[in-house]
């Protein structure tokens, strides 16, 4: 049971999502969630512990080549809930052929996807103003790109009219960009995230940053040097220098 500060925590969410908020939510931990936000009722849990998530024919588009007959894989058990029929299901339940119980098997090395279902799995709802995801399985915390990218793609469903903040066409796979932000700059960090045992050095790569209007100036830290820029369409592109390992960059207001 939820205490009273959560309970409060719960009704707060809700007027937030009523006024026209945007909330994603994974997992079915807690009922009073479940019921107050998604509108869903947990019935029960697979007992097999390898499940698969079907994109229906409005989620395909969010899950880049995997459908109902190839759907993706997650290891775990899923809850098994009721949904309100005004829901929008994205992605339903299959499981493996045979149940974990059973002696009979589809495949010696693994438990490939035979059994369709319309459990829902991911789902979109209004709630007021606003609207809520629910997905049944935690896919943000698997870190392999393709689940990486189908879970982006579901967040940014919320928000058809998303510009980034920043974004950059050409930068290497393994540099990790972030922003942060103040009334007097913004910082760009970039930062080489490798399993290498000697990094290397990348070759310069463009990055657009979204602002107001014009900056002053572009700057890489710690010396300060000012780097060209452009400003176009609400972004200021410039280009890095020769990235090795972390290169902090600071654009004046």
């Amino acid at each position: 049971m939820l205490s009273d500060f959560d309970l409060c925590d719960i009704g707060r969410i809700k007027s937030y999502l009523e006024n026209g908020g945007r909330v994603y939510m994974s997992g079915a931990e807690s009922t009073d969630l479940l019921e107050t936000l998604v509108g869903a009722k947990l019935t029960g849990r697979t007992e097999e512990k390898n499940v698969y998530i079907a994109p229906t024919d409005n989620g395909e588009r969010y899950f880049y080549g995997f459908n109902k007959k190839y759907p993706l894989p997650f290891d775990g058990s899923a809850p098994i809930v009721e949904v309100d029929s005004d829901s929008e299901i994205f992605a339903t339940l299959t499981l493996p052929y045979s149940t974990p119980k059973e002696i009979r098997f589809a495949s010696i090395h693994s438990d490939p996807p035979g059994r369709d279902s319309d459990i829902p799995v991911i789902l979109r709802k209004r709630v007021g103003k606003g609207e809520i995801i629910w997905s049944a399985l935690p896919i943000e915390s698997i870190g392999f790109f393709e689940y990486k990218k189908i879970f982006t793609s579901i967040l940014l469903s919320m928000i058809p009219d998303h510009k980034p903040s920043f974004t950059s066409a050409d930068a290497p796979d393994d540099v990790e960009i972030t922003l942060f932000e103040t009334d007097e700059y913004m910082t760009v960090n970039m930062c080489c995230v490798t399993e290498r045992a000697v990094n290397k050095k990348y070759p310069p790569f463009t990055v657009a940053v979204k602002c107001d209007k014009a900056p002053l100036a572009v700057k890489l830290l710690p010396n300060e040097s000012e780097i060209p820029f452009t400003y176009e369409n609400g972004y200021v592109y410039f280009k890095t220098e020769e990235l090795y390992i972390f290169d902090m960059y600071q654009i004046i207001k």
